[in-house]
């Protein structure tokens, strides 16, 4: 591995001071939602096996659970994107009272006026963000709010055509309180910009803010924080502390297994999904008696692949990032050519320096490295510094400006990405794109998997990708690693994850190096403070 020019000090990032969420742990505010014996299944297997929840006004709930525990089916339930198959859920969060009892009888499935769905769930003040953020991107982040409110006269072309004056009113009238909006999430600056060209963080914020202009009292938040830097994790805490705290804002918010810490600083209360069925305790609790699974993922990964007869170089790059090679010494014959050989990549977006820095006299320094057959790289970063970048250049999604890529000692500046595929170049996307209306079945057959292998819910193989959780769609994806001499290239495998599955992928992972021959690089995001 090239050291020389990349062998810098530790980047320290400035920590902004974030709201702690001092309010107590009790929360005294009125009901507002309610859930009540929740059971539903795919397929036979039971997710949902009596849970019941409680939720009142200004509350922040944390909704843990381990893969395939039912978090995400719960969230669909409770936000009127699925039906369970028995149950009752009641709702009061704009101080109109409504009570679905299921299943619904016969009648009620031929009532347009009794429909649970998600615009019926929406209209009792009920809001939800998703993982992937939902923006309309050719569109600027004004108009983006504004679209969110409700009951816009120029919906209808009829009041269009006799009121066009109150219409034009109207619209006035929403841009200016969706400029005020704006101002007050700190998304003033960017209003005027095109939703596709924010950052991440400025991204969750607008669908955070499109929510309560939607008239949202009650918010449901899928991972809020994964993929955000330090800064702008702050950034999320301090907005949602202050949605509590001064609108009086209710949040049950499902998060990834290492920001749970953040989280458990501004909740009230966590929600443990096991088995079934939710028990809830005070966050304190849980915050008081942290268990061992937070520990840093990078010596976990150690230990899983530096075996005694392997060596570990370290290198320390720019912006705070590590690059770790693990290399079996005595697999690895002298003389023998790198598989991936990286010289002096310099990658760009747009006008933005990505991978590389500048030096002190103004010259461009590149991002270099050598992993060889059996090789296991990790790119420890903070969420920013450019991993996705890198990952997609390698494999030929993006384009380089400077620097060159050697694949078995074959050059791939002019070699597409299907070709880098075909060669043996691979790469496992930070969020999986399976094909989400394929059985399980269906995907083990495309991508030529063994069915056997399958346990839980996986083992299902008629249950569509679309049901699963991100975590169960992560497990998934990990299964194609089984080629042998491959170079494989991970974005963040375990994201989604629990404890227990990031110890099973992990030892997919040693199995793919070692029994396959292949050779691993995988990025992962700086732990958390």
């Amino acid at each position: 591995m090239e050291t020389s020019a990349n062998y810098l000090p530790r980047y320290q990032m400035e920590k902004k001071p974030i709201s702690t969420g001092e309010s107590s742990s009790r929360v005294d505010g009125r009901e507002i939602l309610r859930a009540r014996a929740i059971r539903k299944s795919f397929g036979g297997q039971v997710v949902l096996d009596g849970a019941s929840v409680d939720l009142h006004e200004g509350e922040v709930v944390l909704l843990r659970g381990d893969n395939g525990s039912g978090k995400t089916t719960l969230l669909n339930i409770l936000t009127g994107n699925l039906k369970p198959d028995s149950g009752t859920v009641w709702l009061d969060a704009d101080g109109t009272e409504e009570k679905f009892d299921f299943p619904f009888r016969w009648w009620q499935t031929i009532n347009p006026f009794s429909h649970f769905s998600p615009e019926r769930v929406a209209n009792e003040s009920i809001g939800r963000t998703w993982q992937d953020i939902r923006t309309f991107k050719s569109r600027s982040v004004l108009d983006n709010i504004a679209v969110a409110t409700p009951n816009q006269p120029g919906e209808n072309p009829l009041q269009v055509l006799i009121r066009n004056g109150g219409t034009r009113r109207f619209e006035k009238t929403n841009e200016s309180e969706c400029r005020e909006l704006l101002w007050k999430l700190g998304l003033k600056e960017i209003e005027d910009a095109s939703a596709e060209r924010v950052s991440l963080g400025q991204a969750k914020r607008l669908a955070i803010a499109r929510a309560v202009r939607a008239g949202a009292r009650v918010l449901f938040l899928d991972e809020p924080l994964s993929g955000l830097d330090t800064d702008g994790i702050d950034e999320i805490i301090n907005l949602l502390t202050a949605l509590v705290e001064k609108d009086r804002l209710t949040l049950v918010i499902v998060e990834h297994v290492f920001n749970i810490p953040r989280i458990l600083r501004v909740a009230h209360t966590v929600w443990t999904l096991s088995d079934g069925i939710v028990q809830s305790v005070e966050a304190q609790r849980i915050l008081e008696d942290l268990p061992s699974e937070f520990d840093d993922v990078v010596k976990k990964l150690l230990g899983q692949f530096a075996k005694p007869e392997c060596r570990v170089e370290e290198c320390l790059l720019h912006g705070g990032a590590r690059f770790l090679r693990i290399t079996d010494v005595k697999a690895k014959p002298d003389g023998e050519v790198p598989v991936l050989d990286v010289r002096s990549l310099v990658i760009r977006r747009s006008y933005r320096l990505v991978i590389g820095y500048q030096v002190l006299d103004g010259a461009i320094q590149g991002l270099s490295f050598k992993l060889y057959r059996g090789d296991v790289g990790i790119l420890c970063a903070p969420n920013g510094w450019g991993k996705s970048t890198l990952l997609e250049a390698l494999v030929g999604i993006l384009p380089s400006s400077d620097g060159q890529v050697f694949l078995r000692g074959v050059d791939l500046h002019q070699v597409p990405p299907w070709e880098r595929v075909r060669r043996g170049l691979r790469m496992l996307t930070a969020r999986n794109k399976l094909f989400p209306t394929l059985s399980i079945q269906e995907y083990l057959s495309l991508s030529n998997q063994p069915s056997e292998r399958k346990q839980g819910r996986l083992s299902n193989l008629k249950q569509s990708i679309g049901e699963l959780s991100g975590g169960e769609r992560q497990q998934l994806s990990l299964d194609k690693l089984s080629i042998p001499n491959a170079v494989t290239l991970l974005d963040e495998p375990f994201l989604g994850l629990d404890a227990r599955a990031a110890r099973h992928a992990s030892e997919q992972l040693w199995e793919a190096t070692n029994r396959l021959n292949g050779t691993l690089l995988i990025a992962l995001p700086s732990s958390p403070d």
